[in-house]
């Protein structure tokens, strides 16, 4: 769609973006696989509100084992924009696209977000654990989630 001033028998018409373009909300962006730090690197130089929960894991190598920072969701990294800004994440190099439904991206709930901040502000000790499966519930003990559950 092309936006622009439109004249039409001497009246100015400026076309107008509905609200949701215009208000900033959260966002999930899909990255490419191991790029979400780079992407989160990206977005802060463009100054872009961009926010990515990592995680330290011990690494295992037959000569040595390291501790490495790893994203809580693999290939994900959130992002604080109104969508008539969306270009600008679209642009940057390892960003595949603005996770949504039917070709619109759909916006998180800002209490959500806000919970993974401050826990990561707060130096809660995220881990993946193999024992929560798909299709099996799964409930967190402490931290900013009290008994938060999740299918």
């Amino acid at each position: 769609m092309i936006m622009g001033t439109v004249t039409t028998l001497g009246q100015t018409i400026e076309p107008q973006l509905p609200n949701e373009y215009s208000g900033a909300k959260w966002y999930a962006v899909y990255t490419c696989a191991r790029h979400e730090k780079r992407v989160a690197q990206q977005m802060d130089l463009r100054s872009l509100r961009g926010f990515v929960p990592l995680y330290r894991a011990t690494h295992r190598w037959k000569d040595r084992r390291k501790e490495v920072e790893l994203a809580l969701f693999p290939s994900y990294v959130f992002v604080h924009l109104a969508l008539k800004d969306r270009l600008r994440v679209l642009e940057i190099p390892g960003v595949v696209n603005i996770v949504g439904s039917q070709g619109k991206p759909t916006p998180l709930a800002e209490e959500e977000i806000e919970r993974f901040r401050r826990g990561a502000q707060g130096g809660y000790g995220w881990s993946r654990t193999p024992t929560c499966r798909s299709a099996v519930a799964c409930a967190c003990a402490g931290g900013p989630w009290p008994a938060w559950k999740a299918f």
